[in-house]
Formats: structure tokens, C-alpha cells, sequence
């Protein structure tokens, strides 16, 4: 059988006096930084710990100066509408042997052991670092681009459909889908304009007169 006990405290003159003086200076503090809240809210009309959802942005102009667009590749990471050529910087490729060497160092530890779990972690730090740097290659295109165009059209691949063919790990290393991410996201808060296009024929239809060139067969960078 569980037995409950209620207990109250009886503060003394002296104490009751000293709680409520502590009250009063709490309820005071609390009404002190509630007025700033409301002020906050009046001036910005968003709460003081929150984002607000409406964000104003750039508007985008009606005639840009500058417009292009951009073939991802294998071979190369990108290649523009003027030709220029970003070269691909292969971080998982380059970091493969030493990966393999890690991963190895895992499989032959015992499991449980304190020599497999430094092992884990130090294959996760190797992971981390090339993912570190293909990000930082993602945004560094990604601005240079924007720096030097307003609208950038791209293809509308289908990443997943390529990353179940032979050409997955190479497709996974260059990380189309986070650099096109990235650069649309960039563009936006940027007041510039990222346009998806269908990749049908685009490797054969002339951009600029629009004719398809059937008789030869045209390089692509990912063959």
C-alpha cells in the first residue's frame, strides 16, 4: 500500500515580506520585457523569437542584361551557352584510395571493440570533409555564375533515374541535384531567375534557329 503525504509551508512575517517584495520585482521584470515585445511587434510586425514567413525580395527585372545556359556534365561540371568550361573537381574520386584504406581498418577491427569505433569515426570525419568541400565547390560556382548572369537556364535532368545506371558514383561525386538547389536558391534571394528546362533534344536542337541537326551526331560530355 502507497502512502501520500501534503505538506504546507508556513513562512514566517519576515518571509511572507521577503517573498512578496520578490514577487513584485518578477511580476515587474515580466511586464518590463512583455512592453518590449509589444513594441517589437508594432515596429516589425513579427514576434521577437521568430522569423517572419514574408521576406521581401529583389523584383526581378523585366529585361536582363545578361541570360545563358548550362550543360552539367561528367567530363566537365558545367558548360555555358558561350562555351566557358568549369572543370569538375572530383572530390570522392580523389579521396577513394584513402576511403577504401579506412574502410578496410573497420572491417578487420573486432566488432565492439574500441579500435573499430575510432576506426568508424574517423571514416564518417573522411566522409565529412569530401562532402565539406563538394558543398563549397557548389557555392562558389553557384555565385560566380550569378555574378556574371541574371537568368541561367539549366536541363531538367532526371538525377534518380541516372544515379541507377553505371554512371552513379560519378553522378553522386559532381552532386547535380545540390549545385542546381543551391544556384536556384542563390538566384532568388538574389532578384535573378533559375529556369528548368526539358532535356529532350536539347543536345541536337540549335538554340538559336531552333533547327535540329539530324545528320551528325552531336558529343556529349557524359558519353
Amino acid at each position: 500500500m502507497r502512502t501520500a503525504y501534503q505538506y504546507k509551508l508556513r513562512p514566517t512575517k519576515q518571509q511572507v515580506i521577503e517573498l512578496d517584495r520578490w514577487l513584485a520585482m518578477l511580476c515587474a521584470e515580466y511586464n518590463y520585457l512583455l512592453a518590449d515585445r509589444f513594441n517589437w511587434y508594432e515596429q516589425n510586425r513579427s514576434p521577437v523569437n521568430a522569423c517572419p514567413l514574408i521576406c521581401h525580395l529583389p523584383e526581378l527585372r523585366d529585361h536582363p542584361d545578361s541570360i545563358t545556359g548550362i550543360d552539367v556534365g561528367l567530363k566537365e561540371f558545367l558548360t555555358t551557352a558561350d562555351g566557358e568550361t568549369i572543370a569538375i573537381p572530383q572530390h570522392y574520386r580523389k579521396a577513394q584510395k584513402r576511403l577504401g584504406v579506412i574502410q578496410k581498418r573497420v572491417a578487420r577491427r573486432k566488432k565492439g571493440s574500441k579500435g573499430r569505433l575510432k576506426a568508424i569515426k574517423q571514416l564518417g570525419k573522411q566522409h565529412k570533409q569530401v562532402a565539406d568541400k563538394r558543398k563549397d565547390f557548389h557555392f562558389k560556382t553557384a555565385n560566380y555564375l550569378l555574378s556574371k548572369y541574371d537568368v541561367v537556364a539549366h536541363e531538367n535532368l532526371n538525377i534518380k533515374g541516372l544515379v541507377r545506371t553505371r554512371l552513379a558514383k560519378s553522378v553522386l561525386d559532381a552532386g547535380w541535384s545540390n549545385f542546381l538547389s543551391i544556384l536556384t536558391n542563390k538566384a532568388e534571394n538574389a532578384g535573378k531567375l533559375v529556369i528548368p528546362v526539358s532535356a529532350h533534344n536539347t543536345s541536337q536542337d540549335c538554340s538559336n534557329c531552333l533547327r535540329r541537326e539530324s545528320t551528325q551526331k552531336v558529343a556529349r560530355s557524359m558519353a
